[in-house]
């Protein structure tokens, strides 16, 4: 079940977007990139989850509500696997995030705890199994010449799992990054308004 996004004011509200994936996609960077508008060639490693809050404004014509995104940054690494069902519970919004240029990412690959990669159906998969968010698939490194996932192919997964779609991303330039957390930014607002219209 979804929980309703937190009021805090009658034009405020606090939103979890959970961003998930395999190890190495950059999912780090897309939230710096967002948060900061930076980016670092280095890779960090996630050691479990991290959170970073970021304030988006969101509006609807003549109305503007002041959003605070809590977005939670997981550790791709199977090992942290146990860990994941508990950090994804409570979300109101999810990315799955591969990457163009390693095709594991996004088909998974089989292994033992330390070495398998868990691809985007079943990271999707996962997220469905705690709470039914909207959810958007990102192809990262766009910037890369190097394209190992077909757009046939992202768009067969978004079918099959009924997603709301999907966007190639560039944390290095910036491509489409600011444009999907506000998309996400909005959307559990929506949906908080149209339960409050069903049950009316």
């Amino acid at each position: 079940m979804t929980e309703s996004p937190e009021a805090i004011s009658a034009s405020s509200y606090k939103f979890k977007v959970i961003v998930v994936g395999s190890q190495g996609v950059g999912k780090t960077s897309l939230i710096r990139r967002f948060v900061e508008n930076k980016f670092k060639d280095e890779y960090t490693t996630t050691i479990g989850t991290d959170i970073t809050l970021k304030n988006v404004d969101v509006s609807f014509g003549l109305i503007t509500y002041q959003n605070r995104l809590m977005i939670w940054d997981l550790a791709g690494q199977p090992r942290y696997e146990t860990l994941h069902e508990s950090f994804i519970k409570g979300a109101h919004a999810a990315m799955v995030v591969a990457s163009q240029d390693d095709p594991e990412s996004f088909y998974g690959a089989e292994g033992d705890k330390f070495t398998k990669r868990i691809g985007v159906r079943g990271w999707i998969e996962l997220v469905n199994q705690q709470v039914h968010v909207p959810t958007i698939l990102l192809i990262n490194k766009a910037d890369l010449e190097e394209n190992k996932i077909l757009d046939e192919e992202i768009v067969k997964v978004c079918e099959d799992t009924n997603i709301l779609g999907a966007y190639r991303t560039s944390a290095k330039n910036g491509l489409n990054v600011t444009k999907v957390f506000n998309t996400l930014a909005g959307m559990p607002l929506i949906l908080a308004r149209l339960r409050y219209i069903r049950h009316w």
